[in-house]
């Protein structure tokens, strides 16, 4: 059955399709230290002082972020849950302070992060492999003493503290040995690790194919940090006023990049309904759209509805499509923010229902945003690094050719469709066109570096945009002496339009 809603809601375009990866799952038992990292001498132990009840409580705050954090981690590591989905669920993590939530979503964020690297120390000092959950917790202190700039004290003694809370008494002394060998020897453990090492090897080996080895470098140095908000504001907005009330940066069109680490709907003009989240390459796809009033637009795969919201504030008539229910409810809660309209079907796009729909409707434009890998975001999803065994595209490949091929079908003879995805993968995305084109099912209507502006060197002979994560660095971004106060970079995609050939 096909459910018609007109609806109202804003979006946060980071789309979270499942990853094809299969999750590595390392049977660690022993704990056994390499030579080199026991005592070579006791020491006698000074007498603890007592600590101040306001920093004893602190310190209990701190340690049930770690707690929170260890129990997101190992959904993500140990239970194959994307990151948003475990920290929705851990009800710890929830039960934070703002601050300190922010805390733990960082530690979870680094070590997804630099879990290649990290490992590598790990399996540096250890002779045998641990147990999984010793693993995380020496993962928890390693990434905090190497890439969080925490204390060695704070790092050692919250690892172990962690241990005990987690039941592993008998491992908190292995810990506090690695953790301890970790300060001494801190420049050559880092010395044995480079960003490289945080990319699955499958990743490596396409991603130094297609871009090269420096190019592939630069990306990774990027992913590491955290990623740029960027806020697509209103039309109609007061683009100089919100600038100066959010701090932002006009990047691109109605893209405006921000230096804000909180919650986003404590930021001025947040119940208003004047911006919502979208990263600038998210962006770039509803602007090649081409909205405008009277223009009938298909956004296709829509929630959670940042390009719905764009679409609807150009004036064009936008119907939004997805076949998740849960989504959708997000997408209408976004809309009803903005104060903006647009209908919305819960549909699978690719049943005979909805088929005999889109046929019927004739839409001038058609956007899809095609479910993929999501590789082009790991700076928001570093889940993804985690997933490393082995890359599998063949499913979503053909999933992605059936939406565009039905997609050409539906849409206007004189229209077009923007495929885009949100991936760094050629096989989702000039792999894809290349195929619906010779087979004649559609021809490239070649971008312009006028239409992309500061995504211009995305711009492919072909005339279609694959867009690096590292496009908009500092020196791309306007204004640039300011820029180093912003983030650099955006999401990867690929983004091409076509148009249908009659047949």
């Amino acid at each position: 059955m096909l459910f018609i809603w007109v609806l109202m809601g804003s979006g946060q375009d980071a789309d979270n399709w499942s990853i094809c990866y299969e999750m590595a799952d390392p049977s660690k038992k022993l704990l056994t230290l390499k030579a080199g990292t026991a005592r070579q001498h006791k020491r006698k132990r000074p007498k603890r002082k007592r600590l101040p009840q306001k920093e004893l409580a602190a310190m209990a705050v701190e340690a049930s972020a770690r707690l929170a954090a260890f129990g997101v981690l190992n959904d993500i590591i140990n239970k194959n849950m994307v990151t948003d989905a475990a920290l929705t669920k851990n009800k710890m993590f929830a039960s934070l302070e703002s601050r300190d939530r922010a805390f733990a979503r960082l530690l979870v964020t680094s070590c997804l992060r630099r879990y290649g690297q990290v490992q590598k120390m790990i399996d540096h000092c250890l002779s045998k492999p641990v147990d999984q959950a010793i693993n995380l917790i020496l993962h928890l202190g390693l990434v905090q003493l190497f890439f969080l700039s925490t204390t060695p004290h704070a790092a050692t003694n919250t690892s172990v503290e962690l241990a005990k809370q987690l039941n592993h008494d008998r491992a908190s002394g292995l810990i506090n040995a690695i953790l301890r060998r970790a300060i001494r020897e801190y420049d050559d453990m880092l010395g044995l690790t480079s960003v490289m090492d945080n990319l699955p090897a499958p990743l490596k080996t396409i991603w130094t194919k297609q871009y090269g080895p420096d190019q592939t470098s630069a990306i990774m140095d990027l992913l590491m940090t955290t990623p740029p908000l960027d806020l697509t504001v209103k039309p109609d907005a007061d683009r100089a006023k919100l600038a100066q009330h959010l701090s932002g940066l006009h990047i691109q069109h109605h893209t405006l990049r921000c230096s804000f680490d909180g919650d986003i709907r404590k930021m001025p003009h947040y119940d208003e309904g004047l911006w919502w989240v979208q990263d600038a390459a998210a962006a770039l796809c509803g602007t090649l759209a081409g909205a405008k009033p009277g223009r009938v637009i298909f956004d296709l795969c829509a929630a959670p509805g940042g390009k719905t919201a764009q679409l609807a504030a150009a004036g064009a008539s936008v119907t939004a499509v997805d076949s998740d229910a849960h989504r959708l409810t997000r997408l209408k809660a976004n809309l009803d923010r903005l104060k903006l309209l647009a209908d919305i079907l819960h549909a699978d796009i690719l049943s005979a229902e909805f088929d005999k729909f889109a046929t019927a409707a004739q839409p001038d434009v058609i956007l899809l945003d095609a479910p993929c890998s999501a590789t082009g975001t790991i700076r928001r999803r570093p889940d993804i690094l985690v997933r490393n065994n082995r890359l599998d595209l063949n499913a979503l490949q053909a999933v992605q050719h059936d939406m565009l091929e039905a997609a050409l079908r539906w849409v206007r003879p004189d229209g077009f469709v923007i495929y885009a995805t949100c991936s760094m993968q050629s096989e989702e995305g000039e792999e894809i066109v290349r195929a619906v084109t010779s087979d004649r099912l559609a021809k490239l209507d070649k971008f312009s570096k006028a239409e992309l502006g500061l995504f211009a060197p995305a711009l492919s002979v072909e005339g279609w945009a694959r867009v690096l994560p590292t496009c908009l660095n500092y020196a791309k971004l306007p204004d640039a002496a300011a820029a180093s106060d912003y983030a650099s970079g955006n999401d990867g995609f690929f983004i091409a339009r076509l148009r249908p050939v009659a047949s």
